[in-house]
């Protein structure tokens, strides 16, 4: 099964230069680093969007704490966690500024719902006080939404300019040097694993491609550092709906970029490492 795996990995199969498996040139054009981390924690069974997404976040072992993995939505005890020890509200209490760069359909504000079904990103952001862009914030450039060439909202009846991935970098990039921290959520990988479509997940894995191009094209990384990682192990087999416990990339690009690869072996480490490099 593991050299099946290997021959269907869409990671393999396309001339990617962040995410092959020969990316020497482009660490080196932007200082980078890259790394397998764990995303198990630990815990017997199949990592998880809530527990790993929790961790990343929060710099505890989500799983550990709840004693299993939790998919989909986190639970009231992830809630709290979040609350206290959310990378967002640990920023604030150093008076730096940070956002989130996503964006919320406007079903999403209406909806009574929306309080009780959020996501680990959504309670983050809002344990902090920090307030969430919609649609017109994606149109004058302050927001991207979740699938970022807008090609999804304009399907459904909103009229925004059409991004390639490179712009919606460029976007991103823009958005960044407003903030001293931005935090950007991409799914729709994980959404064409659970399908098993090959073909899909090539296409996916060239726009995150290209997205990360159109921010390395803008960014100036003598001063600022770049941070890509996932919370679960799932598109590099497209041989299982599941998710997997394989280990997940961390790529860090930028003149600290070392520094972040040093510090972080588990999802649970990126947290603290956000935090001591401000503190250094």
């Amino acid at each position: 099964m593991a050299q099946r795996a290997r021959r269907l990995n869409p990671f393999q199969f396309l001339p990617s230069e962040f995410f092959s498996f020969r990316r020497r040139k482009i660490f080196q054009e932007f200082s980078g680093f890259g790394k397998a981390i764990d995303a198990t924690l630990g815990v017997s069974g199949l990592p998880q969007s809530a527990t790993g997404q929790a961790s990343i976040l929060s710099g505890v072992n989500a799983a550990r704490l709840l004693g299993r993995h939790l998919n989909g939505f986190p639970n009231r005890e992830l809630r709290e966690l979040l609350s206290r020890e959310s990378v967002f509200v640990k920023l604030k209490q150093r008076r730096l500024d940070a956002t989130f760069a996503n964006a919320y359909q406007p079903e999403f504000f209406k909806s009574p719902l929306a309080k009780h079904y959020v996501s680990v990103s959504t309670a983050a952001v809002t344990a902090a006080g920090i307030p969430l862009n919609d649609i017109a914030a994606v149109r004058a450039g302050r927001a991207v939404y979740q699938e970022f060439t807008n090609s999804y909202l304009n399907a459904r009846g909103f009229s925004l300019a059409v991004r390639t991935p490179e712009q919606a970098g460029e976007v991103l990039v823009n958005i960044s040097l407003r903030h001293d921290f931005t935090f950007y959520e991409y799914f729709l990988s994980d959404l064409v694993g659970h399908r098993k479509s090959f073909d899909r997940s090539l296409i996916e894995v060239s726009k995150l491609d290209r997205l990360l191009k159109g921010i390395c094209a803008r960014f100036d990384f003598k001063f600022h550092t770049l941070l890509v990682t996932s919370d679960h192990g799932n598109l590099e087999d497209p041989s299982t709906k599941s998710h997997t416990r394989n280990p997940v990339p961390l790529l860090a690009f930028g003149h600290d970029a070392h520094f972040f690869t040093r510090k972080v072996r588990s999802l649970a480490d990126i947290t603290p490492a956000i935090l001591e490099f401000f503190e250094r």
